[in-house]
């Protein structure tokens, strides 16, 4: 029900998500990240964690509906990528896609995130999801 943040790299000088730090545990079904990872795991399972997962407002923006949750984890187990707007951190926009091993498990998932006042959703599609993507492909060579 929780993802933790093991690793996080910022721009120099310019922190963006003061919410998010190295060894956070934030809600999986609010956060990108969660979201992507709990889209690998079959919906049955996924559907009784939710079940009995209670879920927390962090922002106005947090989705609280388990039938809206349960259609975006669904959403991102066909699109192989979340987007998160605002439901973390006011004005904090994230994506995630899924990093695998070379065995083809996931393992992990690889996060970007950028203010919501200077990215769109076509902008995260278009230009961070593809460097995420190419990646999180990278690293599957990687893992064991």
């Amino acid at each position: 029900a929780e993802v933790v943040f093991v690793a996080r790299s910022d721009i120099p000088g310019r922190r963006l998500a003061y919410v998010v730090t190295t060894g956070m545990r934030l809600p999986a079904f609010s956060a990108a990240s969660g979201r992507v990872l709990l889209a690998q795991q079959p919906r049955p399972d996924v559907a009784r964690l939710l079940g009995r997962t209670r879920i927390t407002r962090l922002t106005r923006y947090t989705v609280m509906s388990k039938r809206d949750i349960s259609a975006m984890i669904d959403q991102a187990r066909g699109d192989g990528y979340a987007i998160n707007f605002q439901e973390i951190e006011e004005d904090l926009v994230s994506a995630s896609v899924p990093v695998s091993n070379r065995a083809g498990l996931v393992v992990a998932a690889l996060n970007v995130s950028t203010s919501a006042s200077r990215s769109s959703e076509a902008r995260m599609k278009k230009e961070l999801l593809p460097k995420l993507k190419e990646t999180a492909a990278a690293l599957a060579g990687m893992l064991p």
